[in-house]
Formats: C-alpha cells, sequence, structure tokens
C-alpha cells in the first residue's frame, strides 16, 4: 500500500499498540482508581432506590373534548 491508505493503516496500528501498553500499565500497576472504599455505601441511594420513591407521573388529561388543532397550537 501507498500514499494515505499505508499511512492510515500504520496510524491505526500504533494507536493500538499504544493504547494495549497503556492498559497493561493499568493492570500492572494498579493506577485504576476503582476500589472497595469507592464504590457506593449501604447509605447512597441507587438508581433503582431512587425511581421506586419517585413520584408517579401525572394522568393524562381526555384530549378527547380538545380538538388536535387546538393542543398542537397550544
Amino acid at each position: 500500500m501507498y500514499g494515505a491508505a499505508a499511512d492510515a493503516t500504520r496510524r491505526v496500528g500504533q494507536n493500538s499498540s499504544q493504547y494495549k501498553r497503556h492498559l497493561l500499565q493499568q493492570i500492572i500497576f494498579a493506577t485504576h482508581r476503582i476500589t472497595p472504599a469507592s464504590q457506593s455505601s449501604p447509605s447512597d441511594d441507587s438508581a433503582i432506590d431512587l425511581q421506586s420513591h419517585a413520584t408517579p407521573k401525572r394522568p393524562r388529561l381526555d384530549q378527547s373534548i380538545i380538538p388536535k388543532a387546538k393542543v398542537k397550537a397550544v
């Protein structure tokens, strides 16, 4: 391959090898910041808990009285 296609192929190879190296460094040196202390504590509300305590949606009004054209205008 010559020209732009060869350059693009080379760049993809370089980027993926740099990414692999980065991941290996994170695994070997444990540079990630996920620790048991950073996990949510029992006092934290999870998304499921927040959803169960949310107020229910307002019921839909009966729109058969109001024409659709009027509703769209409002």
